[in-house]
């Protein structure tokens, strides 16, 4: 299957803003795309990063004198060509779909000489991902003001909120996953594990892709996935589960708070929400001490408010008492263990304490 064909077999239909496709990546291909008439190349012979899914390469634009990002999309040991296309038409149908200053956009795809690897044009973020960036700062002793810290969270759940308002849940968030740009804007990255629900007949593909490879479904880093695809998982095995049943977006909400507490503490709660796991009692507790009604949270977060609250017999929620007020409530609601109860994107966003956030993007840049 050529890259032609990976386009014509998706009904035809384009993603929305156009298409680029460009062949022969080793021989720097033209493309018709945001960089028309220009010619890629990879700068140096060591990539920038390599993960388990693909390989980053700082790249140039001659004409137009432009830093890019190569991304090879490798395909596993375990996938069949078929599989490995439907990937990467995914992750570039999803990218090119959006339009968002808070979600990196996609240049253009490319080929090799084979036919048989492909690669993501990106945008190129001098500053990195978010992960290494506050670990540079952690490195350097560098204090963040709290404000700042919620900023830049709030530009993140602007980005997803972007996505679930356009049908696409990422399934993949963390902080590696946020890139910063010049001018200290975050944009989400790595849509490799997205599902845009957008279309009924699409949605009915994506099912039926997944029924055929579950482990596609609990894709994710185990810190920062939501307990129901550990449950989703375990129950699997026994075929006591319903695909449909599971909803991505609260999927992302739960990653999302994760997220905060990672930003502002530079820590998770737990090393996986998996209460089938005997070696980790830390998500555990914390559940069987999270109220039923939503409401019973306060008398919690007042207790948590506590000066120098510490219980040993819940370490997860001692993490929580050194948010101040206002992110505790609404970061403990991102953390329901139940999702039909679990906020939403537009719930966080619209808080007394997330709408009253504001930085400017480029005082988080400046630190160093």
């Amino acid at each position: 299957m050529t890259l032609k064909e990976i386009e014509e077999k998706d009904n035809g239909v384009a993603p929305k803003g156009g298409e680029s496709i460009s062949q022969g990546f080793k021989d720097k291909a033209k493309t018709s795309g945001i960089v028309k008439g220009c010619k890629y190349s990879i700068i140096g012979s060591k990539p920038i990063h390599e993960g388990a899914y693909g390989v980053l390469y700082k790249g140039h634009v001659k004409e137009c004198d432009k830093y890019i990002v190569i991304k090879t999309i490798k395909p596993t040991k375990d996938e069949d060509e078929e599989r490995y296309k439907i990937i990467v038409r995914n992750e570039y149908r999803n990218m090119k779909r959006c339009n968002h200053r808070n979600v990196l956009g996609v240049i253009d795809l490319i080929e090799d000489e084979k036919g048989d690897e492909f690669s993501l044009v990106l945008p190129f973020c001098r500053n990195g991902d978010l992960m290494d960036y506050l670990c540079s700062l952690r490195k350097n002793k560098v204090s963040v003001p709290s404000d700042l810290r919620d900023a830049v969270f709030k530009q993140i759940a602007r980005g997803v909120d972007y996505l679930h308002r356009n049908s696409i849940a990422h399934r993949d968030l963390k902080p590696e996953n946020f890139l910063i740009d010049d001018e200290g804007i975050i944009k989400i990255t790595d849509f490799g594990s997205s599902i845009d629900f957008s279309d009924t007949e699409r949605n009915n593909r994506i099912y039926a892709y997944l029924e055929k490879h579950p482990d596609r479904v609990w894709c994710g880093t185990n810190s920062f996935k939501a307990p129901e695809l550990f449950s989703f998982e375990a129950g699997h095995r026994n075929l006591e589960t319903d695909l449909r049943s599971l909803d991505y977006y609260k999927v992302d909400c739960w990653s999302l708070g994760i997220v905060y507490l990672y930003v502002t503490l530079l820590t998770v709660p737990w090393s996986n929400a998996n209460e089938f796991d005997p070696q980790n009692r830390s998500y555990t507790k914390y559940k069987d001490a999270y109220p039923e009604d939503v409401c019973d949270l306060v008398p919690l977060c007042n207790n948590l408010n506590s000066s120098g609250y510490n219980n040993p017999s819940n370490p997860a929620l001692a993490v929580f008492s050194k948010l101040h007020y206002d992110a505790r409530f609404e970061t403990l609601k991102l953390l329901n263990p139940n999702p039909s109860k679990r906020s939403s994107v537009s719930d966080i966003l619209n808080c007394q304490w997330l709408t009253q956030v504001y930085a400017d993007p480029k005082s988080f840049i400046k630190l160093i």
